[in-house]
């Protein structure tokens, strides 16, 4: 019921936004399923939801976030079966973005195959040219648990903190390695 509530009050705040989504369920209703299936294939910090909010912007395309991150019980197969289900009649691709270690929290699923063999999925396979860029912000992330931020969000007491931080040569070693190697493994698939 709360959940109902919050929705309620988010709808009041921004009819225009509620009013969109209302149109997306109902022409999803009586949409199809012909549109271009693709996934933003990357690791954190790379600018995917740079990407994710750049491809949302088209009004023909349907980009999600990390959907497979984390399953909590559920099913992957019924996640992925949810992501590519019906879309409006203006929706031409559809997609979402997966990290290569995801799902974190069952690494022995098979959704890795399932992507593999899915006909006529597409990939965006997203690289950062600077790996110690990406490390660098993967350990200021970390550090300050923030992941995204949005243009309107303010920033935080902590965020305003000095960005320092220090790698050993064996941690730059192996996040490069680490890298690199989940790279060539996409590439490959």
């Amino acid at each position: 019921i709360m959940m109902i509530i919050n929705k309620l009050r988010m709808a009041i705040q921004n009819p225009r936004m509620a009013m969109r989504f209302l149109k997306y369920r109902i022409l999803r209703a009586f949409g199809h399923s012909d549109f271009k299936r693709f996934i933003v294939l990357s690791r954190a910090r790379t600018g995917s939801n740079m990407l994710v909010s750049f491809l949302n912007s088209h009004p023909n395309i349907r980009a999600e976030g990390e959907i497979l991150n984390i399953l909590n019980g559920r099913n992957y197969l019924a996640v992925l079966t949810a992501a590519y289900k019906k879309e409006p009649y203006y929706v031409k691709a559809k997609g979402f973005k997966i990290f290569y270690y995801h799902p974190g929290d069952d690494p022995n699923s098979n959704v890795w195959d399932d992507l593999v063999n899915m006909k006529d999925l597409h990939v965006i396979h997203l690289k950062r040219r600077n790996i110690l860029r990406t490390l660098t912000s993967t350990k200021i992330a970390l550090a300050q648990n923030v992941w995204s931020t949005k243009a309107n969000d303010s920033l935080s007491d902590d965020s305003a903190k000095p960005k320092q931080i220090s790698f050993t040569i064996d941690e730059l070693t192996k996040g490069v390695e680490q890298t690199r190697q989940w790279e060539q493994n996409g590439d490959n698939m």
